[in-house]
């Protein structure tokens, strides 16, 4: 999962709109239920795969797989990185009701 919030001068509107909207913080449930029927998907089926990828997300997150942090554990921009994608998995959570 990339995460390019933490760089300054990016823009922070994402790469493509999720139903109708690309920026992050204003991404709800209806933009993912907009987004699922664009795709041709119930929009059941893709609320329960986001909410699962979310929550495998949150739960990954909070015990790395070691090699991949190796030697830097402590590194403050990979724990700032952590933090963005851990927050924004529990925002789309919530949001997703």
């Amino acid at each position: 999962m990339l995460c390019t919030t933490i760089y300054e001068g990016l823009s922070q509107k994402l790469a493509m709109k999720i139903g109708t909207e690309n920026r992050l913080e204003w991404i709800m449930g209806r933009h993912w239920e907009k987004l699922a029927v664009e795709i041709n998907i119930h929009p059941g089926v893709l609320k329960k795969q986001l909410l699962n990828f979310c929550h495998k997300m949150i739960n990954r997150l909070e015990k790395p797989h070691p090699v991949l942090f190796k030697g830097h554990e402590r590194n403050e921009f990979i724990q700032e990185i952590i933090f963005i994608i851990k927050e924004r998995s529990e925002q789309t959570i919530e949001r997703l009701g």
